[in-house]
């Protein structure tokens, strides 16, 4: 279900007509029975089989979590359990991702050797958000093992936490601990609730449908024409218009996320802060995608180390973290290469102590990594956006013809109208962190608010679904 549509629209009304009926003071039972009956219509709409594999998942670990709860932590039998649930939850979402990439490339080499020509593969629609919900899930179960959270005693409370429709297909990644302890809160619906869930909710839409799609379009006729772009000069200029493309895409929805949460009464986390003013890759990925680097660096880097066994072991740790990030994106040779290049990068700039415990030493300094970092950036997306190995080569080798056609001037410079919004307000956290200016004020939100709603309704066609959806 889009949330550009008739439908989810109608389904927002009626659970926000419950939330100022029936869930006014507290999350009572019936604002509670709700939500959770929505988020479940919502995620069966379009393939209602897939609501047996979502009930699954959070069937085996809300079992695991109780099973950890009711012994000692920390213990070889918990550790079983934990084993259980990481096994259980990840080999699903290997199944579903990964097996149609690893039988088909199995299948090419044996076709090649035996000189059959089979037809090899698993063509089964990805479940819409498995990658997040199976990660919200598996955090559940690690919080209890750690003995970080108390197990809750109903499995509908532990499920309308992992189904929660608001964030449930693209995120962000909200934690046990984030999640639950709002439910005492008082939740009336006031004013200034309600002007910032809107302008949430009118930002996101204008972030996905007149900035994101508008720069698909360039994209998209840009890589059917590889002739209209080659040199380094047209590679680059590509780079930045997908870079605004994803971050418009995914921001937009975290934002459409947090809006419709708040209105509903819940606050999720800041998923993005401006991760194209960051001045070396750690921060960069500690502005991006924040709730997925969080969770990788809690889940992944810490138990394996982290940077408490010397050097070596820490750069092994980070590599292995980056890598198993680019693979979470999708199965395919590009996302693999995409989280090699940045555990490279992060490699590097530990080496040089960039971004560390040594700061720059000079305003130059900083804005000679800035430079370099966002290059590293907007190049490393081209490798995201490649659909094979062979079209990265093409690309590369389109890279060493210098020039620009004009055709591709006149796009590029429409391209730099949709970057603009984006660029603003980049510009204007920079001003908010060097105290030059302090939070945008209700009157200017109202003015942003109705310049952003007169470009969605002048421009709004059929939206394409959000990139991260795929993931």
């Amino acid at each position: 279900m889009s949330f550009a549509s008739v439908s989810f629209a109608g389904l927002f009304l009626l659970v926000l007509v419950a939330r100022c009926t029936l869930g006014s003071e507290k999350l009572g039972r019936s604002y509670f029975v709700v939500l959770l009956v929505a988020s479940l219509v919502f995620y069966s709409w379009h393939i209602p089989q897939y609501l047996f594999l979502l009930l699954g998942i959070s069937g085996l670990n809300y079992f695991v979590a109780g099973q950890l709860s009711a012994g000692p932590h920390g213990n070889r039998l918990a550790r079983r359990w934990v084993a259980l649930a990481v096994s259980g939850s990840l080999g699903t979402l290997a199944v579903f991702k990964y097996a149609d990439f690893f039988l088909r490339g199995t299948g090419s080499v044996i076709n090649q050797v035996s000189g059959a020509d089979l037809v090899w593969g698993w063509e089964v629609a990805l479940p819409i958000g498995i990658s997040f919900y199976i990660f919200q899930s598996l955090s559940y179960v690690i919080d209890v093992y750690r003995g970080e959270l108390k197990h809750r005693s109903s499995f509908a409370e532990f499920l309308l936490y992992v189904s929660f429709f608001p964030q449930l297909v693209a995120g962000p990644i909200v934690r046990a601990k984030d999640f639950f302890y709002q439910w005492p809160r008082r939740r009336q619906l006031c004013w200034p609730v309600v002007t910032e869930g809107c302008f949430q909710l009118i930002a996101g839409f204008f972030f996905k449908l007149v900035i994101a799609d508008g720069l698909a379009a360039l994209v998209d006729a840009y890589w059917g024409d590889r002739g209209a772009v080659h040199g380094i000069v047209g590679i680059g200029s590509l780079s930045l218009l997908f870079g605004g493309q994803i971050f418009a895409d995914f921001a937009g929805y975290s934002m459409i996320a947090r809006g419709l949460a708040y209105l509903l009464g819940f606050r999720l986390p800041l998923n993005f802060d401006a991760p194209y003013i960051a001045g070396s890759l750690q921060e960069f990925w500690r502005r991006w995608h924040i709730s997925l680097s969080t969770w990788l660096r809690d889940y992944l880097y810490v138990p394996l180390g982290g940077n408490r066994h010397g050097r070596s072991r820490t750069m092994r740790n980070v590599f292995l973290v980056m890598l198993l990030g680019g693979l979470w994106h999708g199965a395919g040779v590009p996302f693999i290469l995409w989280g090699a290049i940045h555990g490279l990068g992060l490699l590097m700039e530990k080496g040089l102590g960039v971004g560390g415990a040594r700061p720059w030493k000079s305003f130059s300094q900083r804005i000679g990594w800035y430079v370099l970092t966002q290059c590293f950036v907007f190049l490393a997306w081209m490798v995201f956006r490649m659909e094979s190995a062979g079209e990265l080569v093409t690309m590369m080798g389109s890279a060493l013809y210098g020039g620009i056609g004009l055709g591709a001037l006149s796009v590029l410079a429409l391209g730099g109208l949709y970057l603009m919004p984006i660029c603003g307000l980049h510009v204007r956290r920079i001003l908010e962190i060097e105290g030059l200016i302090g939070a945008p004020r209700s009157p200017e939100k109202a003015v942003w608010a109705g310049v952003m709603l007169v470009a969605i309704l002048s421009s709004y066609a059929q939206g394409s679904a959000f990139i991260y959806f795929q993931f």
